[in-house]
């Protein structure tokens, strides 16, 4: 992780995110920027915090028989299992 210690703002505040207001975070959604007002894809409020694409690159698990899913009751993201199916073949009902 880079430290800001012995650097000048001039060539750092790029790099540094900011809300989109340039204030305090609140319970109101702000578009998290890098210091150059570039938006991201991040929002955050002291409660919420949003995303308008997620990609995961390695998910426990990870198999293309597994499928992430969110559980609303504990507020997280896991996986589930997708049931296995057999080839079933058919021959046109004659």
């Amino acid at each position: 992780m880079a430290t800001l210690s012995g650097n000048s703002i001039k060539n750092t505040y790029q790099g540094l995110l900011k809300t989109s207001d340039s204030t305090a975070v609140s319970g109101t959604l702000k578009t998290v920027e890098d210091g150059s007002g570039n938006s991201t894809a991040l929002s955050v409020s002291s409660t919420t915090v949003k995303a308008a694409a997620l990609q995961i690159e390695t998910p426990l698990r990870a198999s293309s028989t597994n499928v992430l899913v969110w559980d609303a009751s504990t507020k997280s993201v896991g996986y589930r299992t997708l049931p296995s199916f057999e080839t079933v073949t058919t021959n046109g009902g004659h």
